[in-house]
């Protein structure tokens, strides 16, 4: 096979603009802070609903039968959240504290055929609403490790995007770097070479989406990517991993990638300093810019 070479061994360069925490960047993690650390509080006079806490009595029968746990000791149940069937979810919403109610649904019969006759008995003493937190010192002190202050909170996020502002600028210098050396490369890559490199990005994506618990087409809704969009990153992918084999000899500054000459051994593609096809999976080539704080908007200049 043809020993690998560039036509050019010209320093790449490329714009990489320097993009600095926001303060609406800080706001946007508290929010989503609050949003995942919830408080509630009781409401008085005011109807269940999905997703309230519900504190209640429960007594339930099968076939009746006391159920073993549903004796009527009080108990603190999230309607809505799977724990409970949904037959009895429907008949505790709408009631108020103070209520009592009785109710009997139908639910598959364990270990036998057929149906089993429920019968639940209710009585709620307390209904209590989900709300936001409310980030203040106090709230900081209680939930937040090696934090006090709402201050000190921030400065901590602050340092976190900044880290990540850093990494992804160093990624996105990378992958340019890579997609601008694709094609300078002459000889030395096969389509098996690039078959072998895309396969291990795949199953690196099939992994992600593993964990994430998605469908490729969830994944793709979810990142506003249509068949079009699709097709073009999976080329730009081509491109790149064809690029990993130049840029695997290159030293990358803070703008400049330097490439340097081949030698005659081939290495492994996706092993390259570039890291194209040893990203952790299509997510971090194929992601849109969803998060706003970590675009990086780049052009080669």
């Amino acid at each position: 096979m043809t020993e690998p070479t560039l036509t050019t061994y010209e320093p790449v360069r490329m714009e990489l603009p320097f993009v600095a925490v926001r303060e609406q960047d800080i706001d946007d993690e508290l929010r989503s802070m609050a949003s995942r650390l919830p408080a509630y509080e009781d409401v008085c006079d005011v109807p269940a609903r999905l997703n309230d806490k519900v504190v209640a009595s429960v007594k339930l029968f099968e076939n009746g039968a006391l159920l073993p746990g549903f004796d009527g000791a009080e108990r603190v149940m999230t309607l809505g959240d799977g724990f409970m069937p949904e037959p009895f979810t429907r008949g505790v919403v709408g009631m108020k504290a103070g209520d009592e109610r009785e109710f009997s649904f139908e639910l598959p019969s364990v270990g036998s055929e057929g149906l089993s006759t429920m019968r639940a008995c209710v009585k709620v003493s307390a209904v209590r609403r989900r709300r936001d937190a409310v980030i203040d010192d106090a709230w900081v002190a209680d939930h937040v490790k090696g934090a006090s202050t709402v201050a000190e909170l921030r400065e901590t996020i602050r340092g976190r995007l900044a880290e990540q502002l850093v990494a992804e600028r160093e990624r996105r210098k990378r992958l340019l770097c890579s997609a601008e050396l694709a094609g300078r490369l002459v000889g030395g890559v096969t389509e098996k070479d690039v078959a072998r490199a895309l396969g291990g990005v795949e199953k690196a994506f099939e992994e992600e989406l593993s964990r994430r618990g998605q469908t490729v087409a969830e994944y793709l809704d979810e990142q506003g990517i249509d068949e079009g969009g699709l097709a073009a990153r999976q080329q730009w992918l081509r491109n790149c991993t064809s690029g990993t084999w130049a840029c695997r000899w290159t030293t990358p500054t803070s703008t400049t990638c330097f490439p340097a000459r081949l030698p005659n051994s081939r290495p492994r593609l996706g092993s390259g300093s570039c890291g194209v096809g040893a990203t952790w999976g299509a997510c971090a080539i194929w992601r849109s810019a969803k998060r706003r704080s970590t675009k990086l908007v780049a052009a080669p200049s």
